[in-house]
Protein backbone atom coordinates (compact mmCIF):
# COMPACT_ATOMS: atom_id res chain seq x y z
CA UNK A 1 0.00 0.00 0.00
CA UNK A 2 2.77 2.14 1.15
CA UNK A 3 4.70 1.29 -2.09
CA UNK A 4 1.73 2.20 -4.44
CA UNK A 5 1.59 5.55 -2.87
CA UNK A 6 4.49 6.76 -3.07
CA UNK A 7 4.37 5.07 -6.93
CA UNK A 8 1.01 7.54 -7.58
CA UNK A 9 3.08 11.03 -5.88
CA UNK A 10 6.56 10.31 -6.43
CA UNK A 11 6.39 8.30 -10.00
CA UNK A 12 5.84 9.59 -14.05
CA UNK A 13 2.14 10.01 -13.06
CA UNK A 14 2.21 12.18 -10.24
CA UNK A 15 0.62 15.50 -12.24
CA UNK A 16 -2.68 14.04 -11.06
CA UNK A 17 -1.58 13.48 -7.51
CA UNK A 18 -0.27 16.89 -7.38
CA UNK A 19 -2.93 18.81 -9.02
CA UNK A 20 -5.65 17.29 -6.32
CA UNK A 21 -3.17 18.04 -3.64
CA UNK A 22 -2.19 21.53 -4.65
CA UNK A 23 -6.47 21.63 -5.18
CA UNK A 24 -6.60 21.05 -1.25
CA UNK A 25 -4.05 22.84 -0.15
CA UNK A 26 -5.88 26.16 -1.89
CA UNK A 27 -9.02 25.33 -0.19
CA UNK A 28 -7.25 24.95 2.91
CA UNK A 29 -5.59 28.33 2.40
CA UNK A 30 -8.75 29.66 2.16
CA UNK A 31 -10.37 28.38 4.85
CA UNK A 32 -6.98 29.74 7.31
CA UNK A 33 -7.50 32.72 5.55
CA UNK A 34 -10.95 34.00 6.71
CA UNK A 35 -11.81 31.66 9.61
CA UNK A 36 -7.54 30.10 11.44
CA UNK A 37 -5.05 33.06 10.48
CA UNK A 38 -6.11 35.57 12.78
CA UNK A 39 -7.56 34.21 15.35
CA UNK A 40 -3.85 31.61 15.90
CA UNK A 41 -1.71 34.90 15.38
CA UNK A 42 -3.31 36.63 18.39
CA UNK A 43 -2.96 33.42 20.62
CA UNK A 44 0.63 33.42 19.77
CA UNK A 45 1.19 37.18 20.26
CA UNK A 46 -0.91 36.59 24.09
CA UNK A 47 1.01 33.29 25.07
CA UNK A 48 4.20 34.00 23.94
CA UNK A 49 6.55 32.45 26.37
CA UNK A 50 10.66 33.32 26.02
CA UNK A 51 11.88 30.14 26.15
CA UNK A 52 9.51 28.64 23.78
CA UNK A 53 10.41 31.85 21.44
CA UNK A 54 14.02 31.07 21.68
CA UNK A 55 13.83 27.22 20.80
CA UNK A 56 11.55 28.15 18.20
CA UNK A 57 14.73 30.86 16.97
CA UNK A 58 16.97 28.21 17.01
CA UNK A 59 14.62 25.91 15.01
CA UNK A 60 13.45 28.56 11.78
CA UNK A 61 17.12 28.79 11.28
CA UNK A 62 17.31 25.66 9.52
CA UNK A 63 14.78 27.13 6.68
CA UNK A 64 17.51 29.59 5.56
CA UNK A 65 19.03 28.44 2.20
CA UNK A 66 22.69 29.58 2.73
CA UNK A 67 24.09 26.81 4.30
CA UNK A 68 22.26 24.18 2.37
CA UNK A 69 23.02 25.70 -1.46
CA UNK A 70 27.18 26.21 0.51
CA UNK A 71 27.41 22.25 1.09
CA UNK A 72 25.30 21.27 -2.11
CA UNK A 73 28.16 23.46 -4.21
CA UNK A 74 30.89 22.22 -2.32
CA UNK A 75 30.13 18.69 -2.66
CA UNK A 76 29.30 19.31 -6.85
CA UNK A 77 32.53 21.14 -7.06
CA UNK A 78 34.24 18.02 -5.18
CA UNK A 79 33.30 15.58 -6.72
CA UNK A 80 33.38 17.72 -10.50
CA UNK A 81 37.32 17.39 -9.54
CA UNK A 82 37.48 13.89 -8.46
CA UNK A 83 35.65 13.09 -12.21
CA UNK A 84 38.07 15.26 -13.66
CA UNK A 85 41.54 13.71 -12.14
CA UNK A 86 40.28 10.44 -12.48
CA UNK A 87 41.03 9.20 -9.13
CA UNK A 88 41.41 5.68 -9.58
CA UNK A 89 40.11 4.80 -6.17
CA UNK A 90 36.64 6.52 -7.10
CA UNK A 91 34.22 4.88 -9.33
CA UNK A 92 32.78 6.51 -12.07
CA UNK A 93 29.61 6.17 -11.66
CA UNK A 94 29.52 6.85 -8.41
CA UNK A 95 30.69 10.21 -8.95
CA UNK A 96 28.34 10.68 -11.77
CA UNK A 97 25.25 9.89 -9.30
CA UNK A 98 26.84 12.42 -7.22
CA UNK A 99 26.82 15.02 -9.35
CA UNK A 100 23.54 14.11 -11.00
CA UNK A 101 21.96 14.48 -6.81
CA UNK A 102 23.66 18.03 -6.54
CA UNK A 103 22.49 19.31 -9.88
CA UNK A 104 18.52 17.79 -8.89
CA UNK A 105 18.76 19.53 -5.28
CA UNK A 106 19.93 22.88 -6.61
CA UNK A 107 17.69 22.93 -9.41
CA UNK A 108 14.67 22.01 -6.72
CA UNK A 109 15.93 24.82 -4.35
CA UNK A 110 16.36 27.53 -7.22
CA UNK A 111 13.31 26.93 -9.19
CA UNK A 112 10.81 26.65 -5.67
CA UNK A 113 12.54 29.51 -4.45
CA UNK A 114 12.32 31.37 -7.92
CA UNK A 115 8.40 30.61 -7.46
CA UNK A 116 8.07 31.37 -4.00
CA UNK A 117 9.68 34.85 -4.14
CA UNK A 118 7.43 35.46 -7.26
CA UNK A 119 4.44 35.24 -5.55
CA UNK A 120 5.44 36.85 -2.24
CA UNK A 121 5.78 40.07 -4.79
CA UNK A 122 2.72 39.06 -6.29
CA UNK A 123 0.21 39.30 -3.19
CA UNK A 124 2.01 41.60 -0.84
CA UNK A 125 0.51 39.79 2.30
CA UNK A 126 1.45 41.50 5.23
CA UNK A 127 3.32 39.77 8.06
CA UNK A 128 1.33 38.66 10.96
CA UNK A 129 3.91 41.01 13.49
CA UNK A 130 4.16 43.85 10.99
CA UNK A 131 0.04 43.73 11.30
CA UNK A 132 -0.07 43.78 15.42
CA UNK A 133 2.81 46.57 15.62
CA UNK A 134 1.05 49.19 12.49
CA UNK A 135 -2.42 47.66 11.98
CA UNK A 136 -1.27 46.99 8.19
CA UNK A 137 -3.14 43.63 7.32
CA UNK A 138 -4.56 41.86 4.14
CA UNK A 139 -3.02 41.96 1.07
CA UNK A 140 -0.98 44.65 -0.71
CA UNK A 141 -0.17 43.43 -4.62
CA UNK A 142 3.00 43.82 -5.98
CA UNK A 143 4.40 44.91 -2.87
CA UNK A 144 8.38 44.30 -2.63
CA UNK A 145 8.83 45.44 1.28
CA UNK A 146 10.03 42.68 3.28
CA UNK A 147 7.17 43.32 5.94
CA UNK A 148 4.46 42.35 2.90
CA UNK A 149 6.37 39.21 2.13
CA UNK A 150 4.23 36.77 4.03
CA UNK A 151 2.46 34.49 1.82
CA UNK A 152 3.88 32.15 1.25
CA UNK A 153 6.29 31.45 3.53
CA UNK A 154 9.72 31.30 1.85
CA UNK A 155 11.60 28.99 5.35
CA UNK A 156 8.40 26.92 4.76
CA UNK A 157 9.24 26.30 1.11
CA UNK A 158 13.26 25.77 1.43
CA UNK A 159 13.01 23.02 4.38
CA UNK A 160 9.96 20.92 2.49
CA UNK A 161 12.21 21.38 -0.55
CA UNK A 162 14.69 19.64 1.04
CA UNK A 163 13.00 17.08 3.10
CA UNK A 164 11.20 15.61 -0.20
CA UNK A 165 14.35 15.95 -1.95
CA UNK A 166 16.14 13.97 0.44
CA UNK A 167 13.12 11.52 0.75
CA UNK A 168 13.44 10.89 -3.03
CA UNK A 169 16.94 10.51 -2.46
CA UNK A 170 17.18 8.43 1.17
CA UNK A 171 13.65 7.49 1.85
CA UNK A 172 14.82 5.54 4.74
CA UNK A 173 14.84 8.45 7.22
CA UNK A 174 11.56 9.73 6.36
CA UNK A 175 10.61 10.43 9.72
CA UNK A 176 13.60 12.86 10.16
CA UNK A 177 12.88 14.35 6.89
CA UNK A 178 9.16 15.00 7.65
CA UNK A 179 9.34 16.07 11.64
CA UNK A 180 12.25 18.26 10.81
CA UNK A 181 10.04 19.86 8.27
CA UNK A 182 7.01 20.42 10.29
CA UNK A 183 8.68 22.04 13.30
CA UNK A 184 10.40 24.35 11.10
CA UNK A 185 7.20 25.45 9.58
CA UNK A 186 5.48 25.46 12.80
CA UNK A 187 8.37 27.86 13.81
CA UNK A 188 7.44 30.50 11.66
CA UNK A 189 3.62 30.28 13.00
CA UNK A 190 5.14 30.48 16.57
CA UNK A 191 7.48 33.38 15.73
CA UNK A 192 4.62 35.19 13.68
CA UNK A 193 6.13 35.93 11.02
CA UNK A 194 3.94 34.11 8.79
CA UNK A 195 0.43 32.82 8.84
CA UNK A 196 -1.18 29.36 9.29
CA UNK A 197 -2.29 29.89 5.64
CA UNK A 198 1.34 30.86 4.56
CA UNK A 199 3.01 28.11 5.97
CA UNK A 200 0.97 25.84 4.30
CA UNK A 201 0.85 26.81 0.81
CA UNK A 202 4.55 27.22 1.06
CA UNK A 203 5.26 23.69 2.14
CA UNK A 204 3.11 22.56 -0.79
CA UNK A 205 5.13 24.67 -3.70
CA UNK A 206 8.44 23.52 -1.68
CA UNK A 207 7.91 19.75 -1.71
CA UNK A 208 6.01 19.90 -5.43
CA UNK A 209 9.02 21.19 -7.17
CA UNK A 210 11.34 18.32 -6.76
CA UNK A 211 8.56 15.66 -7.26
CA UNK A 212 7.81 17.46 -11.21
CA UNK A 213 11.71 17.65 -11.84
CA UNK A 214 12.29 14.30 -10.54
CA UNK A 215 8.93 12.87 -12.57
CA UNK A 216 9.67 15.06 -15.75
CA UNK A 217 13.16 15.41 -16.03
CA UNK A 218 15.07 12.82 -14.29
CA UNK A 219 13.38 9.67 -14.66
CA UNK A 220 12.46 10.13 -18.90
CA UNK A 221 15.81 10.34 -19.23
CA UNK A 222 16.55 7.20 -17.25
CA UNK A 223 18.48 8.85 -14.18
CA UNK A 224 17.89 7.26 -11.01
CA UNK A 225 18.58 9.83 -7.99
CA UNK A 226 17.35 7.27 -5.52
CA UNK A 227 20.42 5.30 -3.01
CA UNK A 228 18.85 2.74 -2.44
CA UNK A 229 19.05 -0.11 -4.33
CA UNK A 230 15.56 -2.00 -5.54
CA UNK A 231 15.29 -5.42 -4.67
CA UNK A 232 12.96 -7.96 -6.34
Amino acid sequence: MISDLKQKVFGKNSTKSVALIGLLVVAMCILCILFIDYPVMYFVAKHQDGLVREVFYRLTDAGHGTPYFVIIIFVLIAASICKYFDFNYLEPEKLNKIIIICLFLLAALIVAGIAIHVLKVLFGRWRPDTMIYTGLSGFSWFNFSHDAKSFPSGHSQLIWTVAVSLLLIYPRLIIIYLVTAILVSLSRVMLNQHFVSDVLLGAYLGSIVPILINSYILLPRGLNISLIKKTR
